[in-house]
């Protein structure tokens, strides 16, 4: 769970749980088997964003994004 977490960060992207509970909850079933790669993969497109507020950081620190013009 903590390397998919990392793996998300790394690629500026952020998950959202409403509480502990729900995290924790998560990884039982997904342990237990109880949750498919599929529903996994829905579930984080669901509880996901960009974070572009970092995205901007690494962009201005190394003028990733180049603007046209």
């Amino acid at each position: 769970m903590l390397a998919g977490f990392t793996f998300l960060e790394r690629n500026l992207i952020e998950l959202h749980f409403d509480s502990s509970e729900e995290l924790y909850d998560l990884s039982v079933e997904i342990a237990e088997g109880k949750v498919s790669e599929k529903q996994l993969r829905q579930y984080i497109k669901k509880n996901s964003t960009l974070n572009f507020e970092v995205m901007s950081y690494y962009n201005e620190r190394y003028d990733i994004f180049r603007r046209n013009g």
